[in-house]
């Protein structure tokens, strides 16, 4: 009977621990999951205050150290990408938001939280959208056009395929017509632009919403020499912006490029003499726009030898540039530095050139 006793709760025993086992083998991982994703939070945050503070080099590091321990794939697949997807936009500290230079890592983690995102999320998640969208134009700026096209044409395509009405599609279109048109793929980015116009008739877009994509494709239409039919969608675009109390500015300018091309120069030149009237008004862009559009009218001027009339506008666009080189200074970055350098020659160069033709002719 003792025998039989002992052996009872030597088996219950074992049973106990059998149980005591079982349950620290099934806890143990989600106890250690709790702990790592509490430290995984701690270093976020520690993170993104580094990041907020302009300590790029801390941040990343601390980041970075979040995806080197989280997996990329089950549970926590979805969190890894959110902080891959951020991580990649300081991947070059001096310049956090934009990168002229290749970069293996930011486009290894575009790549997996685009893949994740659709394996986790979905193909057409609005999540996974936006990665496909980031990837193509890091892939863009890397002048790797097709690749980039690529890409907005793969989401088009699953969108389409959603039967999904939404804005999406516009976005879509839109990006490809600006890949199309940096690349100079004038026919492509037509093409793009109109989908993007018809896409935005269909969420009856309205005012200064359906100016842009009109705006849009004006300017493929010019580019493609397809006058008519640029002079038709930016006095549409005109119209759309004035119904909506707004100066119609860039319209007007491009449909007076539109009218410049066809070689209708006196209503070339009336439509960018409306537009100053109105810039002079208006111009909010610390008066780039103004300059740029006297330029543009000066150099119609200049082809239709009314020299008197280009002159004083070109000195002025020399002086706006040169003024604006003069704020260069030790505050700016080197990228600040180089696109403002950019920007004031893309004025003063062609302005200057313009000049020394009046002065040679005259």
């Amino acid at each position: 009977m003792l025998a039989i006793k002992k052996t009872s709760i030597s088996a219950l025993s074992l049973l106990a621990i059998i149980i005591a086992i079982g349950m620290a083998v099934w806890f143990a991982p989600k106890l250690i999951t709790c702990a790592n994703q509490a430290r995984w939070h701690a270093l976020y945050q520690d993170g993104q205050q580094a990041l907020e503070a302009h300590d790029y080099d801390k941040g990343i590091s601390l980041w970075s150290q979040i995806l080197r321990e989280m997996p990329s794939t089950g549970a926590d697949s979805v969190g890894y990408a959110d902080i891959a997807i951020q991580l990649e936009r300081f991947l070059q500290p001096k310049y956090p938001f934009v990168t002229m230079k290749a970069n293996p890592e930011k486009e290894r983690l575009l790549r997996s939280a685009c893949e994740i995102y659709a394996r986790e999320l979905g193909v057409n998640s609005s999540e996974a959208v936006t990665a496909r969208d980031e990837l193509s134009t890091y892939l863009q700026m890397q002048k790797r056009y097709e690749e980039a096209s690529s890409l907005i044409r793969y989401s088009i395509f699953h969108w389409k395929k959603s039967g999904e009405k939404n804005a999406v599609g516009y976005s879509l279109y839109r990006r490809l017509s600006l890949i199309f048109a940096e690349e100079n793929r004038y026919t492509e980015a037509t093409k793009a632009s109109e989908e993007m116009l018809a896409e935005a008739r269909k969420l009856n877009y309205q005012g200064v919403a359906l100016s842009i994509p009109l705006n849009f494709l004006g300017c493929d239409y010019i580019r493609s020499r397809q006058y008519e039919k640029a002079i038709a969608v930016l006095t549409e675009a005109m119209e759309c912006e004035t119904s909506s109390n707004h100066a119609p500015v860039i319209p007007m300018c491009n449909l007076a490029r539109a009218y410049d091309g066809m070689g209708r120069t006196s209503d070339s030149i009336s439509t960018f003499k409306k537009a100053l009237v109105l810039l002079y008004k208006t111009d909010i862009t610390g008066n780039w726009k103004t300059a740029e559009t006297e330029l543009q009218l000066a150099l119609v001027y200049v082809k239709a030898k009314q020299y008197s009339n280009a002159e004083p506008l070109l000195r002025h666009v020399i002086k706006f540039a040169k003024d604006q080189l003069t704020k260069v200074n030790l505050e700016h970055s080197e990228y600040d530095k180089r696109i403002l350098v950019k920007d004031c020659n893309l004025y003063l160069n062609p302005a200057q050139a313009a000049l020394a033709e009046i002065e040679h002719g005259s």
